[in-house]
């Protein structure tokens, strides 16, 4: 009987203890490595939720020079199970430090964005990535579902390319003023502006001088007296091929004013070649070709073209000291690969 008793006592007790703390978890408890002083908390508000507040907790600390650790929590008070939930979206090294973590409900899906700075290297300002974590009825948890980034700049870039490939340079421009307007200077990739416009033009003036070397020289100059944008350097890389848009030497060499061909590879030795050509060809294109092909000599040691042209011009200018090493250099080159040499090299490089 007592026994008996007893057992009814624990039951009773035991139903109590279920219908008493029903709902009632344990309290959540950070791991020890968040809770230090080297970690920087950010949190706010994301939005309502369940008819009560979802909040956000964003934990980082420094993990090296151009990254973080980071530890991203969503909190919100799930009244069906009657708990306080703290989902961890993830923990791991990010660049993004607390304060660059966007988070936006989206009421419709159910659903939470994040939104944080992601840039694909060192010099990029501007790539933004989007994870979409959606709520999941079943576990009543958010999972992720995609995750995707967007350049503005990138983007926008890619369109003035387009028109460039397309021919439509004055409306690649209006985009280049556009885009100037709205990006901070140092978030603009000049340098790669500049060498886009500057293939579209060598490319047009190049169609246009196989015919008629004139009217090539006359895009040339266009450009140059005109340019739609200048390198962002205060002085030329020597490791680039120079593009002299001004006439004034500086102490750092070439002009006032220049662009730079970042990769002198793929199709670049080959629009030079043909640019020496056409200047060649060409009726008074000396200074064009101080201003276009000096600085690509070195560049291309080997172009015997680029070389006789250039020597031609220093020929002309009565700068003979310069000129004559230049023919005794293609005059060997030509032998050796038995092309034609003009006459006037064999009577000027002795």
């Amino acid at each position: 009987m007592s026994t008996s008793f007893g057992r009814g006592v624990m039951t009773i007790t035991a139903m109590f203890f279920v219908l008493c703390c029903a709902g009632q978890v344990a309290a959540f408890e950070l791991p020890e490595q968040w809770t230090g002083d080297d970690v920087e908390l950010s949190k706010g508000r994301v939005g309502d939720f369940q008819g009560g507040t979802m909040r956000y907790e964003v934990r980082t600390k420094y993990a090296t020079l151009t990254s973080s650790d980071a530890h991203v929590m969503l909190v919100w008070n799930d009244k069906w199970a009657k708990e306080t939930v703290h989902q961890v979206l993830f923990e791991e090294e990010r660049y993004a430090r607390g304060d660059q973590y966007t988070f936006n409900l989206i009421g419709k899906l159910a659903s939470v964005e994040v939104i944080y700075p992601c840039p694909e290297d060192r010099n990029d300002r501007q790539t933004i990535c989007t994870e979409l974590w959606e709520w999941q009825k079943n576990t009543r948890r958010f999972t992720l579902k995609k995750k995707t980034s967007t350049n503005p700049v990138k983007e926008k870039i890619e369109a003035i390319e387009t028109y460039l490939e397309k021919g439509q340079v004055k409306k690649a421009k209006a985009a280049l003023d556009k885009l100037e307007k709205d990006t901070k200077k140092e978030d603009l990739d000049r340098d790669k502006l500049f060498e886009m416009f500057w293939a579209q033009t060598l490319d047009r003036a190049l169609k246009q001088g196989s015919k008629n070397p004139e009217k090539g020289v006359k895009i040339l100059k266009e450009f140059l007296s005109d340019p739609p944008l200048r390198g962002s350097s205060r002085c030329p890389d020597k490791e680039l091929i120079t593009v002299c848009l001004e006439e004034g030497a500086l102490e750092c060499g070439c002009s006032n004013a220049f662009g730079q061909v970042s990769g002198f590879e793929g199709r670049w030795p080959k629009r030079y070649h043909k640019l020496a050509k056409m200047l060649g060809k060409a009726k008074g294109a000396d200074d064009l070709v101080h201003v276009l092909l000096v600085p690509a000599l070195d560049r291309v040691p080997q172009d015997s073209e680029i070389m006789l042209v250039v020597a031609d011009m220093y020929w002309n200018k009565d700068m003979k000291f310069k000129a004559k090493p230049l023919y005794k250099k293609v005059r060997k080159i030509r032998l050796e690969d038995k092309t034609y040499i003009p006459n006037h090299v064999f009577e000027r490089f002795k």
